[in-house]
């Protein structure tokens, strides 16, 4: 059946919300012809009516997309008063909120709820309604499109999201003033990349037990995240997905099944203080930690292979010394260009009882202030002195000495 596009007008009101009563439709327009539906006014409008009207398509089974709402009056907002309505004596749901629904309109205001007639809700829908106050999702949802929410900057409320929601898109909530503990609901397999990012209301996130990776920037720039719970459904912390969350200090790496963390992924989290890594790590990306200022100590698991270039740059928090001296576990086989560079506190470290030398890269030990590499025994030291990578940095190599 092919679909079609009947114009209405829509209520104004005070009030984004959308309940599983019978919609009102009515008009500012006097002139219009109307009829009662259901004991509320409906006005039938053609495309040259101005003022409040709104765009539908009929689907399957009698649901509707709703695709636009145009020219509404500051400062009033939207009153949908229901889910459903009818048209020609034909009761319909609306079951899509389309892309762009809303158009970027400033002037909707105070509180929206989402039906439970509600199954997808498009990109863009409510992006920049900066007066909404407030965010109430409905069981029957199911998607959350690209900047559906992104600079709801009034919103106040602690949004709870439906079990029946499966994916949440890219951008979806970046820039919203979303507060409090958030917990993604336990059917969603897909949390798309900044989805939170520069949520700068939200204290703790609990992931669900059916994702498997943070996705990119997911909570970036969040400055009041405090706290995150990853289950042991996730393997892989994507590029810059806490990047710049100065608060953060709870993150158990030791507990769960992570095997890689991403470039970025912790950059500038200067609330972090202590570090452990479990044996399922093997993969610590570039500039992983960089700037991570407060963090004072890390303890790498034996399982780790790679330590990636500018890993812990300007951790200038990290202490070790003479009797506790910084510990390369052997399985490392890798520590990147810049690795621990301005890592001030670090004066010994320890890469002993290796099969193979650890190879030697571009000032990944600069400014340090290292007095003792410690190996296992003369002979390795001989091996790192006829190195030639390690020939390049005398300096450094002079420091190599065999544990006492």
């Amino acid at each position: 059946m092919n679909k079609k596009v009947k114009i209405f007008s829509l209520l104004f009101g005070s009030m984004v919300a959308i309940s599983s009563s019978i919609l009102a439709i009515s008009t500012l327009n006097s002139c219009s012809s109307s009829k009662e539906v259901n004991g509320v006014s409906a006005r039938i409008l053609d495309s040259n009516v101005q003022g409040g009207k709104f765009s539908f398509k009929i689907l399957e089974n009698n649901k509707v997309d709703i695709t636009k709402v145009d020219q509404l009056i500051a400062p009033l907002g939207l009153d949908f008063n229901g889910g459903k309505f009818k048209y020609n004596d034909v009761e319909y749901q609306i079951s899509d909120i389309s892309a762009s629904f809303t158009n970027n309109n400033s002037s909707i205001e105070r509180e929206l709820t989402i039906p439970k007639t509600v199954e997808r809700i498009g990109d863009w829908a409510f992006s920049n309604c900066s007066k909404i106050t407030a965010i109430n999702f409905n069981e029957g949802l199911q998607t959350i499109g690209s900047h559906a929410f992104s600079e709801t900057t009034n919103v106040i409320n602690t949004p709870i999201f439906p079990k029946t929601l499966k994916e949440i898109r890219n951008y979806a909530f970046e820039g919203s003033s979303i507060a409090g503990d958030i917990t993604l609901s336990e059917n969603i397999t897909k949390l798309g990349e900044a989805a939170f990012k520069n949520c700068n209301a939200i204290k703790r996130i609990i992931f669900n037990n059916k994702l498997t990776y943070i996705d990119k920037c997911t909570c970036m720039d969040m400055n009041e995240l405090e706290a995150v719970e990853i289950p042991t459904s996730i393997t892989e912390i994507k590029e810059s997905a806490f990047s710049n969350c100065p608060k953060l200090k709870d993150f158990d790496f030791n507990g769960g099944k992570i095997e890689k963390i991403g470039t970025k992924a912790f950059w500038h989290c200067t609330g972090i203080e202590h570090l452990v890594f479990n044996s399922e790590i093997k993969l610590i990306g570039d500039n992983a930690f960089e700037g991570c200022s407060s963090i004072t100590s890390v303890d790498f698991n034996n399982g780790i292979k790679t330590i990636g270039d500018a890993a812990f740059k300007d951790c200038t928090g990290l202490l070790y010394v003479e009797d506790n001296p910084l510990v390369i576990v052997p399985s490392i086989e890798s520590i990147g260009a810049n690795a621990f560079e301005g890592c001030s506190s670090i004066s010994h470290i320890s890469i002993s009882n290796r099969e193979k030398i650890l190879p030697y890269k571009s000032n990944m030990f600069e400014a340090t202030h290292v007095t003792k590499i410690i190996v296992s025994d003369q002979e390795t030291k001989e091996k790192y002195n006829n190195d030639n990578n390690w020939k390049s940095n005398p300096d450094l190599l002079a420091k190599i000495t065999v544990n006492e």
